[in-house]
């Protein structure tokens, strides 16, 4: 029974090695990645999609500032005046600070939205379908890359397919917002291809086609930037001559780093402001600081595809524990890794630049759909412990020469268990990347469900709405200013202002002061938590009698927190609380509802949303 068993397992495994060598590989993987992403295409706009249809339709909006075509990912400030106009216009909430940006150079990503536009307009099923062939060119170069590394082999293989079920390719492709963080490493990949051929072939028009193709990974999105870790990985690791010249040929691409940087402060591009996106150039202590903890998240999600997301919406106790088992994740990977690093050059160089790409995106919260270049060298580095391994279901990968070394090695109960961590690493992504990239495809949706479709819901369609200013007592920020840019999109009555008194996240205390005020307090202080610190950064309070005015209302700071973060203001409106003009919503379990001002001296108490 168990010879046939290792029979028919041997010959299965056969069949999955002839396919993974078969010169076909990078069509079926491509094909594979299409079907996988076809949801994508009933997902529709979302989040920030809506702010590029408005600015590709030329549909005016009342806090528009940027560039019809060239402002797609210019999202706001960059100056007082333009952070006040925002502010008034309501699209922002009344703490964004004067000094706040977030303002994205990415031409090349651009460039793709506006071929939608021109090609077919209004049309969210062709945008998601050019995303989705994106996903699949990807793929395919990945498939050659890794071949140029690994050659014609099962290794090369299972890493390609490995990287083409990798569900970090989910929301880029479901998010057409998001588009960016594919074609950034399709361009950067295709760095590598052609500067490996230029060192080891001798292939004269890579040297001077890599950088070109870098140049348009930088142009594509920030993140092509992660391209450079594996360059440095290759002069390392795989290139020929002394370790100055090898790295010497990398000044052309180091360059482009400084230009392309200086270029993008000189034209005021950048991020600050926020404590979600923090610029490693400008504040270097706190991107190390949150590099600490965002950077263990990040690497121990590549390797077990947990959300890593989930710890900016946890309890600081919590988010620590989560940072904590993602550090013991990555020691047992290190632990597997030992003897390749040992032996493998091309191991040595993935394991490089998957740590080094994942530095550049913890300039911003953790999420795995950040993880393009990273599972880069994470896919190639689990194909490589597979064939070391081997472990149950793998023995086909593993080469004669090394069972020979089984037979005699005292460490093979030791290498039995690392075989069972590597089969899991391998089987259980490869099954669950089945269903976890196209459910991936629709995460934006329930990003929406979360936190926009309730504070839509909540205000009527009726055009009368036109008129009024719908004050949110509690919600967040990214629904307050795109549920009305969603609205003029689609043509449907929206606010004439909008306004967000506090964060959901918190516990509100609601109090009556006069006829035309009210007293807000949050429990634990404004941007105390990381989901509340897009728009403000923790570290930044506004000081005990700053008053903020915008168009009809004025907010004073009366009270800051044992650990200075504002926690109590006061709002006033220039109108009474009562006017007709006025629609109150409050949110409660994340669902808006009407609410009724307390009168003087009463106070309503709003729970946290976590």
């Amino acid at each position: 029974m168990h010879t046939k068993t290792a029979e028919t397992d041997t010959r299965l495994g056969s069949r999955v090695a002839n396919w993974l060598r078969s010169p076909h590989l990078p069509w079926h993987l491509a094909l594979l990645s299409a079907v996988l992403t076809l949801p994508a295409l009933w997902v529709g706009w979302h989040v920030d999609d809506w702010f590029h249809q408005a600015l590709l339709r030329g549909v005016h909006l009342p806090a528009q500032t940027g560039d019809r075509w060239a402002g797609l990912f210019d999202f706001m400030g960059g100056d007082a005046t333009r952070a006040a106009y925002m502010r008034d216009g309501g699209f922002v909430p009344w703490w964004l600070p004067d000094g706040f940006q977030v303002r994205f150079f990415r031409p090349v990503t651009v460039a793709t939205h506006v071929l939608d536009h021109l090609l077919m307009p209004t049309s969210a099923v062709f945008a998601h379908a050019h995303s989705i062939a994106w996903s699949a060119a990807l793929v395919a170069l990945v498939t050659l890359l890794y071949r140029r590394f690994h050659g014609l082999s099962a290794v090369a293989g299972l890493a390609a397919l490995a990287y083409t079920v990798d569900e970090s390719r989910g929301v880029p492709v479901g998010w057409i917002a998001n588009r960016s963080a594919l074609v950034a490493v399709f361009f950067g990949v295709a760095t590598l291809l052609a500067h490996d051929r230029w060192r080891r072939d001798g292939w004269t028009p890579g040297r001077w086609l890599g950088p070109l193709l870098f140049a348009l990974a930088l142009l594509s999105a920030e993140a092509g930037l992660a391209t450079a870790a594996y360059l440095f990985g290759h002069a390392l690791f795989l290139d020929t001559g002394t370790r100055t010249r090898r790295l010497a040929r990398l000044l052309p691409f180091a360059a482009l780093v400084v230009a392309w940087r200086l270029g993008y402060n000189a034209a005021g591009f950048g991020a600050s402001g926020s404590g979600l996106y923090i610029d490693p150039v400008v504040h270097p202590l706190r991107f190390a600081v949150a590099t600490g903890s965002r950077l263990p998240l990040l690497l121990a999600a590549q390797w077990t595809s947990l959300p890593s997301m989930v710890a900016s919406f946890m309890p600081p106790l919590i988010a620590g524990l989560m940072v904590t088992g993602a550090v013991a994740v990555l020691i047992g990977v290190a632990w597997l890794l030992r003897p390749l690093l040992r032996t493998s050059a091309t191991a040595r160089m993935w394991t490089t630049g998957m740590v080094l790409a994942a530095i550049p995106i913890c300039a911003t919260f953790p999420a795995n759909r950040l993880l393009g270049f990273v599972a880069l060298g994470g896919s190639a580095l689990l194909a490589e412990l597979a064939q070391h391994y081997g472990g149950p279901g793998l023995a086909w990968l593993r080469s004669e020469a090394a069972r020979r070394v089984d037979a005699v090695e005292p460490s093979a109960p030791t290498r039995s268990w690392a075989g069972r961590a590597v089969a899991a690493l391998v089987f259980i992504p490869l099954v669950t990347g089945l269903v976890a990239l196209p459910a991936g495809t629709y995460a934006i949706t329930g990003l929406d469900a979360l936190l926009f479709g309730p504070c839509d819901r909540a205000i009527s369609r009726d055009p009368t709405i036109a008129d009024k200013t719908v004050v949110f007592v509690n919600s967040n920020a990214l629904c307050v200013g795109y549920m009305p840019v969603a609205r003029i999109v689609q043509g449907v009555p929206a606010p004439r202002r909008v306004r967000l008194l506090a964060s959901a996240i918190y516990e509100v205390h609601v109090t009556g002061v006069d006829a035309h005020s009210l007293q807000i307090r949050a429990i634990g202080g404004y941007h105390s938590h990381p989901a509340d610190q897009l728009m403000r950064s923790y570290d930044d309070p506004l000081p005990i009698g700053a008053t903020i005015s915008v168009a009809g209302m004025q907010v004073e700071v009366q009270g800051h927190t044992a650990s200075g973060l504002v926690d109590t203001v006061l709002v006033r409106f220039d109108k009474a609380l009562d006017d007709p003009s006025l629609v109150w919503v409050a949110t409660r379990d994340l669902v808006g509802s009407p609410f009724r001002p307390p009168r003087p001296g009463q106070t309503v108490i709003l729970p946290a949303a976590f």
